[in-house]
């Protein structure tokens, strides 16, 4: 079950970097200097690629949510996309 922008808000910073999961590969990092980021990794043709969408909360939750949707959808199409192209 996705976390809520409260539990997000509130997610402390600890002695080292670590990540809370919102679900469906999309993640929060909290630094250990307290900065927080989204980001999400997917693996294409073998290879983990992390992108990284913004800052928390200047990217909201609802928006980092929106953008991972776009990329996933983009990701899980990309051949179809290609193949329709040509």
């Amino acid at each position: 079950m996705p976390l809520t922008n409260l539990q997000y808000r509130n997610a402390k910073v600890a002695g080292k970097d670590y990540t809370k999961a919102d679900g469906d590969g999309l993640f929060l990092i909290i630094r250990s200097k307290g900065a927080k980021s989204w980001a999400c990794d997917f693996i294409r043709k073998g290879e983990r690629i992390k992108y990284n969408y913004g800052q928390y909360p200047n990217l909201s939750l609802a928006v980092a949510r929106l953008l991972h949707w776009v990329e996933s959808s983009w990701q899980n199409n990309a051949a179809s996309l290609v193949y329709s192209i040509i």
